[in-house]
């Protein structure tokens, strides 16, 4: 019985703010509720201060802080990562080769449309002709989950009840960033 495991690498920082981590949450709780053992690299130890007051430290099964690139390629060497979930927007297409080298399945969580060695990328933006920009920038083998369906919450669980009270018809969340071209 092989027990199908995901590793995490999350962005986090004053510079990129939470969202990247809150959202990669939502979608490793589902996934440990699926039975997936997950876990967490980090480059950075004061995640785990972060985790600790988010409640969001038991998610995983365990935590690796690596300190340098020593320990990174010596870490991968070890360790036969099958899935590597990435949302960081600081790794780029070096570290991406990189991990493609030394995963079998990577899955990066975009923003937007960028060059990537992902075998799946998930995008759930509202960007016209979205699926055209990746084919330029991506494999043809990188499966590409674009649009809102691929959001990791389902609002209608979380906020549509039934019930004889009032129900929402409509919710407007911001969960921060802005358009960098305006």
């Amino acid at each position: 019985n092989v027990k199908k495991k995901i590793y995490f690498i999350i962005g986090l920082s004053n510079k990129i703010g939470s969202g990247h981590f809150f959202r990669s949450m939502c979608l490793a709780k589902h996934l440990k509720t699926s039975g997936i053992e997950i876990f967490l690299i980090s480059y950075d130890p004061s995640i785990r201060l972060f985790l600790n007051k988010t409640s969001n430290q038991r998610i995983f099964k365990k935590i690796f802080i690596l300190k340098n690139n020593f320990e990174e390629k010596s870490f991968f060497k070890k360790n036969e990562i099958s899935n590597l979930y990435i949302d960081n927007p600081k790794i780029g297409l070096q570290k991406q080769l990189f991990f493609s080298k030394n995963s079998k399945n990577i899955i990066i969580y975009q923003d937007e449309p960028k060059k990537s060695f992902a075998n799946i990328i998930i995008n759930h933006n509202y960007i016209p002709d979205v699926t055209r920009k990746y084919r330029k920038l991506v494999s043809v083998n990188t499966k590409l989950l674009l649009g809102i369906q691929y959001f990791p919450i389902d609002f209608k669980k979380i906020f549509v009840k039934k019930s004889k009270k009032k129900q929402i018809k409509s919710i407007t969340i911001f969960f921060g960033s802005q358009d960098r071209k305006s």
